[in-house]
């Protein structure tokens, strides 16, 4: 193991405050010092939350509040979610206007009119003091933001910021996700750290053929070959048939294209767009390389042997799901986000689930390449709280929003009344990471189909850390190994691309913008359909290769490259 993974996991274990109090006592016996073991949380890679979880109940920022002697009044803006039955008849609403001394008075568009409501608003002027949850792009924020209609928030966060400073410090990548090219921060995040979505490219396998087969969990693209030969040739399910579907793949489901996951054994492929930052800094895609060549072949190859589906490329999900749930297992692996993908699977239930398909790690390719591709920006929703100029009190608004970022205002917010919805964790409940567990849900009784009645059910800014979402109170400690957290960062993490990799939330301008989705209109079907011919033998990619890139070069990929290129220059500069 490594001394930085080491460290990593050290700091994980220490960022629970009494795992870290227990340690920090034995330590000082062996002379290690409280600043060491602090700059060792600190070089964690992915920040993990400091608070103590037994006393989160009275941790709270109430001294910050109420924002005015006097009440003041807001008007919002939002979009409807069918998940709240009503936001003026709403606990969480009256709660929070109790603590702020802030009533609001709420405009609600239809859901699916959102941005067309949104843009009759700002073209005829008939907006309100603030916007929330339409969460436009970094480009629209600073168009807005250059005619004066979206006020910069750089000095209200400077001055006034207490509670989004702490995002900022856990989350560091958040001033690049929500700073437009102009350097100016025209809205504040959701932010929700969901491990298993921000790196959801995943292959599963059946354990039970492992085992059969007397396999260990392949590691490299050779042994995973080894294992689909040996899945075809021994008649692995046992019944007598050649039945066996090695690998299974359909169209149209989460995640469940073969290159996801496959191409990261040859070169980085972060998914459609298929855009990255290359090692000189330099904007790249991922299908002009030569491990798109290499990883193509190497899956035709896998479809030449009849170790793959042939439907792979035409079923649609009902279809693969019904071989999944064959009587007799035939699926040996299968690409997708979860099980749902491929087989019936519900949380409630996993015996329903084939539980015995396992995470995948990533697979070393045959010169080293071994990604699992991970959006480091995935946590935050950009757009998600606006002041615009027609807000009288832009402080108090700012500072309205700033609370929402509160533990537990967050969890009020989402969740919904506490000794209702959801409670404090008792002392040694453990949430699914295995710490001690910040909070648990309960069960609540009655038709929810009409929505809350309590909550805002995940509108308007809130912070649920990776700490928050792995601190739910887990029952049954069986269920972990079905929580898609936890073996997502027990199998895959250690396979994330540097975080620099990915490209940042971008502001294009109105050229560079029609530049990009005209290029990505016809260059994208062009290499999935060239993909999908190379992998099922109707044409050979090392044949095509040359013939490819000329073809990717007349489609505009040099000037769609080079638009991308101009974009991030702007954002790295506003970046500092």
């Amino acid at each position: 193991m490594s001394t930085q993974r080491a460290n990593e996991m050290l700091a994980t274990f220490l960022a629970n405050p009494a795992s870290r109090r227990r340690f920090l006592s034995a330590a000082a016996a062996f002379g290690v010092s409280a600043a060491s073991l602090q700059a060792i949380v600190a070089s964690a890679q992915t920040p993990v939350a400091d608070f103590d979880p037994l006393a989160l109940a009275d941790d709270t920022v109430d001294g910050d509040f109420p924002l005015s002697d006097e009440t003041v009044e807001l008007t919002i803006l939002i979009p409807s979610n069918i998940y709240v039955a009503s936001f003026e008849d709403n606990e969480f609403t009256r709660w929070y206007e109790e603590k702020t001394n802030v009533h609001i008075t709420w405009q609600i568009v239809p859901d699916e009119e959102r941005d067309t409501a949104l843009n009759l608003r700002l073209a005829s002027g008939d907006y309100p003091d603030i916007l929330m949850s339409f969460r436009p792009t970094l480009a629209v924020q600073e168009l807005y933001g250059g005619q004066g209609i979206f006020i910069a928030l750089n000095d209200l966060i400077d001055q006034h910021a207490v509670e989004f400073k702490r995002v900022v410090e856990q989350y560091p990548l958040t001033p690049r996700t929500v700073t437009a090219s102009d350097g100016n921060i025209y809205s504040l995040p959701y932010v929700n750290d969901c491990f298993h979505c921000a790196q959801d490219k995943k292959m599963w396998i059946y354990q039970p053929f492992l085992d059969a087969l007397g396999l260990e969990m392949p590691q490299t693209t050779d042994e995973y070959l080894a294992f689909l030969r040996a899945c075809k040739e021994q008649d692995v399910n046992g019944n007598g048939e050649d039945d066996e579907l090695p690998l299974a793949s359909g169209t149209g489901s989460w995640n469940d294209q073969l290159d996801l996951y496959f191409m990261n054994s040859f070169t980085f492929n972060p998914g459609e767009p298929y855009v990255f930052v290359g090692d000189d800094g330099q904007v790249a895609v991922s299908y002009n390389q030569d491990g798109w060549r290499q990883g193509s072949a190497y899956l035709a190859g896998i479809y030449a042997e009849g170790l793959m589906d042939p439907e792979s490329f035409t079923q649609n999900n009902e279809q693969l799901v019904a071989k999944g749930n064959a009587e007799t297992p035939i699926i040996g692996s299968a690409p997708g986000g979860s099980w749902g993908v491929f087989v019936t699977w519900t949380g409630d239930d996993p015996s329903q689930c084939r539980a015995e398909y396992v995470l995948m790690p990533a697979l070393e390719g045959p010169e080293g390449v071994r990604w699992s591709a991970y959006n480091p920006y995935l946590p935050y929703a950009t757009g998600d709280f606006i002041i615009t100029d027609k807000c009288e009190n832009p402080e108090i608004a700012f500072r309205w929003a700033d609370g929402l970022y509160d533990l537990e205002t967050t969890l009020r917010s989402v969740q919904g009344a506490p000794d209702v919805n959801w409670r404090w964790a008792e002392d040694g409940q453990i949430g699914s990471d295995g710490q001690q567990a910040i909070w648990d849900s309960l069960p609540t009784e009655g038709d929810s189909s009409a929505g809350s009645t309590t909550a805002w059910v995940q509108t308007g800014p809130s912070y649920r850390s990776a700490r928050v979402r792995f601190g739910e109170a887990v029952d049954d400690p069986e269920m972990l190994r079905y929580n898609l957290d936890t073996i997502t960062q027990e199998v895959l993490e250690a396979y994330r691309q540097p975080a620099e990799m990915w490209i940042p939330p971008l502001s294009f301008t109105q050229d560079e913008a029609q530049v990009v989705a005209e290029a990505e209109a016809t260059i994208v079907p062009f290499v999935q359909q060239r993909f999908a011919e190379w992998v099922t033998g109707n044409r050979n990619v090392d044949e095509d290769w040359e013939s490819y890139l000329e073809e990717l070069n007349g489609l505009g990929v040099e000037n769609y490259l080079a638009t991308y290129q101009a974009a991030l220059e702007r954002a790295n500069e506003a970046a500092g």
